[in-house]
C-alpha cells in the first residue's frame, strides 16, 4: 500500500528542502495547500499577501 504524502514545507532552492509527511486524519492542518486554500476562502483574496510555505513544527 502506498501512503499519500502532504507537503508541510515548500522548498526554496538549495537553501530550504521540501518536507513531506504521511497524510493522516489529523495532518490536514500541516498541509500547506490546504491551509493556503482555507485562508484564501476566508479572506476572499485570490492571492495571499504572504505565502503559506512552512508548517513544520505546528
Amino acid at each position: 500500500m502506498h501512503e499519500k504524502k502532504i507537503v508541510t514545507r515548500r522548498g526554496a532552492g538549495d537553501a530550504v528542502a521540501e518536507q513531506q509527511a504521511d497524510a493522516s486524519h489529523g495532518g490536514f492542518d500541516n498541509n500547506v495547500e490546504m491551509v493556503a486554500t482555507t485562508l484564501r476562502r476566508i479572506t476572499g483574496a485570490a492571492q495571499l499577501a504572504l505565502p503559506v510555505d512552512d508548517l513544520v513544527g505546528f
